[in-house]
């Protein structure tokens, strides 16, 4: 449906100018600083979660939502915020770890972020965006 587009349009233009950041800050001279490279995944990821729940609101309006709509619009971009979900939580690990902040730490980080995984895989099934939670799950 092409108002569930223009619902999520800007927060997918976001989306993607967060991920093309990534995209420049995950390079060999940006290794020392993997903090960031972290920050603009974690950026992508909520303007993809605000991107989904605004196309999700549109279709929920509609008197026909079309489950092919939702199957070719949301579910890809939805297997893609559980993607980026993931490396977002990977990024921060490997950060911890080349700082070298301490094994106690890294460990803390560590269980820190498989509970954030289950928290946002569990959200993930109940703002009914079952592509991100198995993305995330499967990463």
């Amino acid at each position: 449906r092409a108002g569930a587009a223009s619902a999520s349009n800007g927060a997918w233009l976001a989306a993607n100018v967060s991920q093309a950041l990534w995209c420049a800050t995950f390079r060999p001279w940006a290794l020392a600083r993997l903090w960031l490279s972290a920050a603009m995944l974690a950026a992508t990821t909520i303007c993809l979660l605000c991107a989904q729940l605004s196309a999700g609101q549109f279709l929920a309006t509609c008197k026909t939502p079309s489950r092919l709509a939702a199957f070719f619009f949301v579910g890809p971009r939805s297997l893609h915020l559980g993607w980026v979900s993931a490396a977002t939580l990977v990024n921060l690990n490997a950060y911890v770890g080349m700082a070298g902040i301490g094994a106690e730490v890294a460990l803390a980080v560590c269980i820190l972020s498989l509970v954030a995984a289950l928290v946002a895989g569990l959200a993930y099934m109940q703002l009914r965006l079952p592509a991100a939670s198995a993305a995330l799950c499967w990463a």
